[in-house]
C-alpha cells in the first residue's frame, strides 16, 4: 500500500470514529446505513450469498391446502 493509500485510509478511519461519537441521530442512522451497504457489497465481491427476507419467502416450499 503507498503512503497515498494509507493515509487516506487513516483519514476515512478518523472521519468514521467522529461520527460514531455525535449524539445526531439522522447521522448515526446514515453512518449505520452506509456501513451495512459497504459490508453486504464486500459479501458479494467475496461471493457470499445475500438473503433477504423476500428471497427466504420465494424460497420457502409452498404448501397446498
Amino acid at each position: 500500500m503507498s503512503d497515498y493509500e494509507r493515509g487516506f485510509t487513516d483519514a476515512l478511519e478518523l472521519d468514521v470514529s467522529e461520527l460514531e461519537e455525535t449524539k445526531d441521530l439522522e447521522v448515526r442512522l446514515l453512518l449505520g446505513l452506509a456501513l451495512e451497504h459497504k459490508v453486504t457489497e464486500l459479501k458479494h465481491r467475496l461471493g457470499y450469498v445475500i438473503l433477504t427476507t423476500s428471497s427466504l419467502r420465494a424460497a420457502r416450499p409452498k404448501h397446498e391446502h
